[in-house]
């Protein structure tokens, strides 16, 4: 019997916090993977040597480099990671060229390289919604975009972009995850912010009560681990249409106040913990954002595979 051909998948934004998980997914699952980090030898890990995964260098603000990669390895499926990833603090041009124009370029060479042949997956961000309102429930993919951040507005024009090259014969997918943690998430983020603060008070206050700066604490959020994501971002690859939209999200709220409750359980403290809100770190961010995750599960037998506990315990143990 004559071996199959791998699936020769790359991944953009690869040495990134979910670009890493996704990596390792790919190389689990057998494919030939063909990482793609930025032009930067420093940028988080170096990948292992293996005979199925291949590391390249290309630089979002140039397509050049990636056609090279694209046309050298003639992928069945692109899944499309880079971009900023942190939600503020980031100016509208940058986020405009990184987020918005990096996609719609590499896309771009995708569809002219490969055509239909080869499904490229743009991962969105659930940003492109804003916040429930009133008695809204959950954010559907067919809500209309009302992003409430220059994050979640260069998404939802990456999209826009995106969908003039569907039309040339782009095999499009769009996922919209929405909040997602899990070992190895760096600095900037809810989770491992809250974490680090919770470690360094530990170290300060000894014993005593721990005092931890905190943003909104009754802001609600659908939180799901980064391993889960990766297998949701392989399941829309194989298995939704072209054109299709689909929500990476557990479909549960939850506080930020219970989320911060759960990783304390966690840490096995024995201080209590006070949580002071601090002024710089609320940003004007949305009360609610929780999805709906009718078809993403309706795509296959897809259920998470950790509990918001086992992901906070990873988190906390990855520092």
């Amino acid at each position: 019997m004559m071996n199959q051909k791998k699936i020769v998948s790359i991944v953009t934004g690869a040495n990134g916090f979910v670009g890493r998980h996704l990596v390792d997914a790919l190389v689990e699952k057998g494919n030939q993977v063909v990482a793609v980090s930025g032009p930067h030898l420093n940028q988080g890990r170096s990948f292992s040597v293996r005979e199925d995964l291949i590391h390249e260098h290309a630089d979002l603000s140039e397509t050049d480099g990636f056609r090279e990669i694209v046309v050298r390895y003639q992928p069945d499926e692109v899944y499309h990671l880079a971009g900023i990833a942190v939600t503020h603090g980031v100016s509208a041009e940058s986020y405009y060229h990184a987020n918005v124009l990096g996609a719609y370029r590499w896309a771009e060479v995708v569809q002219r390289e490969c055509g239909d042949e080869c499904a490229f997956l743009f991962v969105s961000s659930a940003s492109v919604y804003g916040s429930l309102s009133g008695d809204d429930f959950r954010f559907k993919e067919t809500d209309t975009p009302r992003p409430t951040s220059l994050y979640g507005a260069s998404k939802a024009s990456a999209e826009a972009h995106l969908w003039t090259l569907l039309s040339k014969g782009l095999n499009l997918k769009i996922a919209r995850p929405f909040n997602h943690t899990g070992p190895g998430q760096q600095a900037g983020f809810l989770c491992p912010d809250l974490a680090a603060r919770i470690k360094k008070e530990i170290v300060n206050q000894g014993n005593g009560e721990l005092r931890i700066s905190v943003g909104r604490m009754d802001a609600i959020r659908d939180f799901m681990d980064v391993r889960d994501v990766v297998r949701a971002y392989i399941l829309i690859m194989e298995s939704a249409a072209t054109g299709s939209v689909v929500n990476v999200c557990s479909g549960i709220g939850i506080s930020v106040r219970e989320m911060a409750e759960i990783l304390a359980q966690e840490t096995r403290l024995e201080q209590a913990i006070k949580y002071i809100q601090s002024d710089t770190l609320v940003r004007g961010e949305p009360d609610k954002i929780v999805g709906d995750d009718t078809y993403l599960r309706s795509l296959g037998e897809w259920t998470p595979h950790y509990t918001l506990k086992e992901t906070l315990r990873d988190l906390w143990l990855s520092f």
